[in-house]
């Protein structure tokens, strides 16, 4: 405590608020210094796309920086360094292409770098435009697979409706005219439904 009298505090209140408050601080600056240690490797490791570490490393610096600034929420070395380490991640995101995960975390930085903006922007371009081809693709092969079945069956069908009215005659010249027409318009409806159906596949 102060020397002067002056200076000390003036209640037994104040001096139980003053005695929490030095052991919060001293709480934030234990969790503040676990947290660095493993900033220092996060930055190793976050222009290594294949690392494996580093979403465990981040998870450990925002574990660290949060207790830390519960216990001292103005702790400035608390505050830079999840802003440190939600940096690295973001950067580490970009590396391995996870654009929409870069810019959710994007989102929890109250000033983010300009430039890194700029990169989080135009990784979330470049994959939308990589799904609007990819949907295309798919769009068009699911058309071309279509027009493949309703040729395939055109073809089928068609030999059908050429070939068993003149198996019928060759088999039972004796039938009627009517008989074979009425077999042969049953079998036309069967293969224009058929048909329609594919057109749809």
């Amino acid at each position: 405590l102060a020397l002067n009298p002056a200076e000390r505090p003036a209640t037994a209140e104040s001096f139980r608020r003053f005695v929490q408050s030095y052991l919060e601080e001293r709480d934030a600056d234990a969790l503040v210094e676990a947290g660095g240690a493993a900033l220092v490797s996060l930055h190793e490791r976050a222009s290594d796309a294949a690392s494996t570490q580093v979403p465990a490393l981040f998870a450990a610096c925002r574990v660290a920086y949060e207790q830390a600034l519960v216990r001292a929420p103005e702790h400035a070395a608390a505050l830079a360094g999840l802003h440190a380490a939600r940096t690295a991640r973001i950067r580490w995101d970009l590396t391995r292409g996870d654009a929409r995960a870069a810019a959710d975390l994007l989102q929890e930085l109250s000033r983010p770098e300009p430039a890194l903006a700029e990169q989080v922007a135009a990784a979330l371009s470049r994959e939308a435009a990589r799904s609007a081809r990819a949907a295309q693709l798919i769009a068009v092969h699911a058309d071309a697979a279509g027009l493949r079945t309703r040729v395939f069956v055109s073809i089928v069908f068609g030999l059908v409706l050429t070939l068993v009215p003149l198996v019928t005659h060759v088999a039972d010249r004796d039938a009627p005219t009517s008989q074979v027409a009425i077999g042969t318009l049953g079998l036309l409806a069967v293969i224009l439904g058929m048909w329609f159906w594919a057109r749809d596949s």
